[in-house]
């Protein structure tokens, strides 16, 4: 009688279905307000629509618990976003699983002559602020944001609209940076401050500099590659003056 027709047809619809590439934090949530007190419970998982599995409730939780304790460990102490070593296993699952992604290396420009200046403490503002601004310009279910460390950050697209979520963070950045300093540097567009070479200069309002690439997985490749192609698109990035977002179109093909 069902022969032809989708499995949803006779399936009891309280079932709860997550997509195979989302962030676990995302899944847990999900779990935990549809599925409340069900331990012993299962969920499907699809990929793309299609059906890929089903999970326990009770190994999800396992999981995440793995998880805490090892982001918890290598999380930036001020942004508490993931670290190094959990940035570069994120990139080489995606890799070995041959997803389609963006990474988006950000780094602020005129960092330290403003560190210098205005304190430390001060400094620690402008990374909270730009930590804020990442987390409120992601998709919290595919997108990865992690703290490289100083003023670097590097954001994991995998949905198609990063290139206005770029800009909506350099748009966010603009606006809400002048708030950190005085009214006499606003007014003047800057600060005074030395140079690496020790020579008073004066140094813009920080801008924002994001390098993006979009790796081939086909090809084969891990982290450290990655990671060195979008350190050479900020680069580019922080050629140009202003807020300003660099794609690396040679390695999207």
């Amino acid at each position: 009688m069902h022969g032809a027709k989708s499995v949803l047809t006779c399936m009891d619809r309280s079932f709860v279905m997550v997509e195979k590439h989302w962030n676990i934090e995302h899944v847990s949530s999900l779990i935990t307000d549809n599925m409340k007190s069900q331990i012993e419970a299962d969920f499907v998982i699809v990929d793309e629509g299609r059906y890929a599995g089903v999970g326990k409730v009770l190994g999800l939780l396992k999981k995440i618990t793995e998880l805490q304790i090892r982001n918890a460990r290598y999380a930036n102490r001020l942004t508490l976003l993931p670290g190094n070593v959990p940035i570069f296993e994120y990139l080489d699952q995606l890799i070995q699983d041959r997803q389609v992604f963006t990474v988006a290396y950000c780094d602020i420009d005129n960092f330290k002559p403003y560190n210098d200046v205005y304190g430390y403490g001060e400094g620690d503002k402008v990374i909270k602020l730009i930590a804020e601004i990442l987390r409120s310009n992601v998709h919290p279910s595919i997108d990865f944001i992690g703290h490289v460390g100083g003023d670097d950050f590097i954001v994991v697209f995998s949905g198609d609209n990063w290139m206005e979520r770029c800009r909506s963070i350099l748009h966010d950045f603009e606006h809400q940076i002048p708030d950190l300093y005085s009214d006499e540097d606003i007014l003047r567009g800057g600060i005074l401050s030395h140079s690496r070479e020790g020579d008073e200069r004066f140094f813009p309002i920080m801008t924002l500099s994001i390098g993006a690439v979009i790796p081939n997985t086909t090809q084969s490749i891990i982290h450290d590659d990655v990671a060195n192609m979008a350190s050479q698109a900020k680069h580019h990035a922080k050629a140009i003056s202003g807020n300003s977002l660099f794609i690396e179109r040679r390695v999207s093909s």
